[in-house]
């Protein structure tokens, strides 16, 4: 399941996050990624008010819905990364485990891309999902996160001017199985919609009682 959610950041937050980082120190991408496929620059993990900046961008996700929904996160990891021209990322699928050392890695279930630059400020740099029923190609508003199991094969086009910003990044999911993980979805957006739509119905307990159980059955911690 791939999910495109808008306006996970206010404007005045893109707005700090984009001056903060016009001032923050970027390193070679291809650091952490394979060198013939990563050609991006990457946040220096070590600035000084890189942790700032990343809580601000984890307060946005937490507060929203669809992605909590979704993601059921347990654990986050996120850098910032940024594309200038003639810089892409080939298709590749997301480490297993993520993070500045071992101990402190995440088991990557699910993979995350903050679009921080507005999409008319740049040309390329589309997101592409590579499925067996086609690509998806995402180059969203700023402010919108879209949200996709690690285990799927992406690549990022080639940048043809402009700069593509954004935050990338990795949940380790309450819920490791992908396909339980979207019937988790799905059996919440239906608690909902029952919830408003036959607010009194007797089934409504019911249903809540099979959900929480099943998640029960599911849930890791």
């Amino acid at each position: 399941m791939l999910l495109k959610i808008p306006d996970v950041l206010s404007r005045e937050e893109i707005a700090k996050l984009r001056i903060e980082l016009n001032r923050t120190q970027f390193r070679d991408g291809s650091l952490t990624g394979k060198k013939s496929l990563k050609k991006n620059l990457q946040s220096d993990q070590t600035g000084q008010q890189l942790p700032q900046l990343l809580q601000l961008v984890t307060n946005g996700l937490m507060r929203t819905d669809g992605f909590t929904m979704y993601a059921q996160p347990r654990k986050l990891h996120m850098v910032f990364n940024r594309y200038e021209t003639g810089m892409q990322y080939g298709e590749h699928i997301d480490a297993a485990l993520i993070g500045p050392s071992q101990d402190r890695a995440v088991r990557s279930d699910v993979s995350f891309t903050v679009f921080l630059a507005d999409p008319s400020t740049y040309e390329g740099g589309e997101l592409v999902m590579v499925t067996p029923y086609g690509e998806h190609f995402c180059k969203e508003p700023a402010g919108t996160v879209v949200v996709y199991p690690s285990l799927v094969l992406h690549r990022v086009e080639p940048v043809r001017s402009g700069v593509r910003l954004a935050a990338i990044g990795w949940a380790q999911s309450f819920i490791r199985d992908p396909l339980q993980r979207e019937m988790a979805y799905e059996m919440d957006r239906l608690r909902r919609d029952l919830a408003r739509e036959l607010p009194d119905s007797p089934y409504l307990e019911r249903f809540g009682r099979i959900h929480q159980n099943t998640l029960r059955m599911w849930v890791e911690n």
